[in-house]
């Protein structure tokens, strides 16, 4: 179906200008614009866009729109890299007095079950998407979970930050390579939900980082993927085969009982 018009115009832009620098500041400003252009020139921009999964499908075959958008990043990243990536994906806490955001951790071994079997050829259509629904419930639940303030990211931060007061370093359990692992974000996404969005998103968070802004509609489903890592073009491409392959199998299993 033909996308409909958004009918949204980009506001007017106005320069800045600042005619009263500090002779220090000034000094500086030709170097940093130089930085600047520097870390614009590393970051690579692809959008994706299909109408493989819309809301429509996702919820006519009862499965969480967010949680298939977030496996479609899963089975992404294992098909290009063979192994699952710390993921993050945000959750409001605003519910709470003073709340902000708590980590959804979509990485889960759901997950990686579920892509392992994707990118598996022997593998059946029924045990693929028994593998899918699993991950996707996960997923509700640990999103669930965070959005309750029952999520691990913030609690751990806390943790870490009261050890490093009270005794001058974090303890031995936050400061392992495990923890290093976990905390090193390699997929840093939200969704884009309002329809007063044309495009949007954010800059990874290391350089080895992907940035998946992404949205689902129901007339289809968007990324926009940022990243400084030289495969960001094959990630994109991975992410457009991955919403084929889930929506192939889904489609190959028939309509749920």
């Amino acid at each position: 179906p033909q996308r409909p018009a958004r009918g949204l115009r980009p506001a007017p832009l106005a320069e800045i200008r600042f005619d009263a620098l500090p002779a220090d500041v000034a000094a500086r400003v030709p170097g940093a614009a130089r930085d600047l252009a520097a870390e614009i020139a590393k970051l690579k921009v692809r959008v994706v866009e299909s109408e493989a999964i819309t809301t429509q499908f996702a919820k006519a075959n009862r499965l969480s729109p967010d949680g298939l958008m977030q496996m479609t990043l899963q089975l992404a990243h294992y098909a290009l890299h063979g192994r699952p990536a710390s993921t993050y994906e945000s959750a409001s806490t605003a519910a709470f007095k003073h709340g902000r955001t708590e980590t959804i951790r979509a990485a889960t071994p759901e997950s990686q079950r579920f892509a392992a079997l994707f990118c598996d050829a022997s593998s059946g259509t029924a045990e693929r998407l028994a593998a899918l629904r699993e991950a996707v419930k996960v997923h509700s639940a640990v999103t669930r979970d965070a959005v309750m303030g029952m999520g691990v990211d913030r609690h751990l931060y806390a943790l870490r930050e009261l050890s490093r007061e009270l005794k001058g370093a974090p303890p031995d359990a936050l400061d392992d390579e495990t923890y290093k692992t976990f905390s090193k974000i390699l997929i840093s996404t939200s969704t884009l939900s309002s329809a007063a969005l044309a495009d949007g998103g954010f800059g990874p968070v290391n350089p080895e980082c992907y940035a998946a802004g992404y949205g689902i509609r129901d007339h289809g489903c968007r990324f926009v993927v940022r990243s400084q890592n030289a495969d960001t073009d094959d990630f994109a491409d991975a992410i457009l085969r991955a919403q084929l392959d889930i929506r192939a199998a889904i489609e190959k299993g028939g309509p749920l009982a």
